[in-house]
Formats: structure tokens, sequence, C-alpha cells
């Protein structure tokens, strides 16, 4: 279907807009699940780092779990919050399980939120970086 709208959207180069349409369609190529996470994601790109993916699957303990942002090489997970998903209490203690169980497979989970991320763009791009190079993941940094 992504490639549908794109083929789309390539006939549409005249109209007004021609470029946000294209950045749209480009930002659904990581498939976010959801406008908070599309800010990392964009954030990542544009400052080069490379090396993971969305929605990335993880089988622990007979359990499939997904996590937002992942660079499986090295082990990092980065986990946006949301305070509307958080609200609810069962959503609270579900990540909470997921996050003990990538922490005791020895994977680095970071947790973003919108604020961080649109605020202070720069601790988390340092954070991800950090937590890269702590695991041997520098090429995913250039």
């Amino acid at each position: 279907m992504l490639a549908e709208l794109r083929e789309v959207g390539a006939g549409m180069r005249h109209f007004p807009d021609h470029g946000e349409r294209t950045r749209l369609l480009g930002d659904l190529q990581r498939c976010p699940w959801s406008v908070l996470e599309l800010e990392p994601h964009r954030l990542l790109l544009a400052h080069g780092i490379t090396g993971w993916s969305a929605n990335h699957p993880v089988l622990l303990h007979g359990r499939q779990l997904f996590v937002d942002i992942a660079f499986p090489g090295a082990k990092v997970a980065v986990e946006a919050d949301g305070r509307a998903h958080h609200s609810d209490g069962s959503a609270f203690e579900s990540d909470r399980v997921r996050w003990n169980l990538l922490s005791a497979d020895g994977w680095i989970v970071l947790r973003v939120t919108w604020d961080a991320v649109m605020n202070r763009p720069e601790v988390v791009v340092q954070q991800v970086r950090d937590a890269l190079v702590s695991r041997g993941g520098v090429e995913a940094l250039y």
C-alpha cells in the first residue's frame, strides 16, 4: 500500500505541499504506531543514527514484545512513553513487565517522553549515542 501511495504522490508533484506529502510518506516507511513514535524516528534520522528498526519483535520467555525503536545488535531499546497511554493502570504495569524482561535479557532500555523529544532533542540523541557506544554499536552512529 505504501508503494501505491508513493506512486500517487509522484503524480502530484505539481500541486502545492508536494514536499510535505513526500516527507509524510517517508515517515510512514518506518511504520510508527503513533505520533509519539514518529518524532523519535525523525530525530534519529536527522542525526544520522542508523541500524535501528521500529516496532521490533523480541521473543522472551514465550512472550512476544515489540520494542518501539530497537538496535538489535547492540541490545539498545528506545521506548516512547506518553502520559495518555500510562493513565491506564494495566498499561503502566504491562510496560514495567516488558522493561524488566528486556533488562533481564541484557537490553539497555531508554525511555523518552514527548517533552524530551520535542524540547530537549539533543539530550535524547546523546543518550542514544552513549548507550550505543557503551555496547560497541558505534557503526550505527555513522
